[in-house]
């Protein structure tokens, strides 16, 4: 997939670009950490999305576990044909994506703000000057 669907910047470039901004300004550290709780939400749904009790019988599960998340979780062609739906990058995978992207946002932001200010930074905080 080149740069349309699921990885396309319109998905996570507005979560790079935000993290980055509001890092910059506000200088807190924990912005780097916002996509703990999505990714935890992506692992919950690909845990559940891909056991196999989660097929009927008369729809068989393809493939090993792994195989079976990246279809359903990561691509948009064939989720279905792998048991998955639309529904589910909406609800788990794109959630992830861009909390992913806030947080490298976040990153690039404070590590710019560092730069910026210099001396004045410690420890993570900005005190004033001497």
């Amino acid at each position: 997939m080149a740069f349309g669907g699921l990885y396309s910047p319109q998905i996570w470039g507005p979560g790079l670009a935000s993290g980055f901004l509001v890092s910059r300004e506000l200088l807190d550290r924990s912005a780097c950490w916002v996509s703990i709780a999505p990714v935890l939400w992506l692992a919950y749904g690909v845990w559940d999305e891909c056991r196999i009790y989660r097929f009927p019988p008369w729809h068989p599960p393809k493939g090993e576990f792994i195989h079976r998340a990246w279809h359903m979780f990561f691509t948009l062609n064939d989720a279905k044909e792998w048991g998955g739906a639309g529904l589910l990058l909406f609800l788990f995978t794109m959630p992830a994506l861009s909390s992913i992207a806030y947080s490298v946002g976040a990153w690039f932001g404070f590590r710019f703000a560092q730069e910026t200010h210099g001396q004045n930074f410690e420890n993570g905080l900005l005190s004033p000057p001497k």
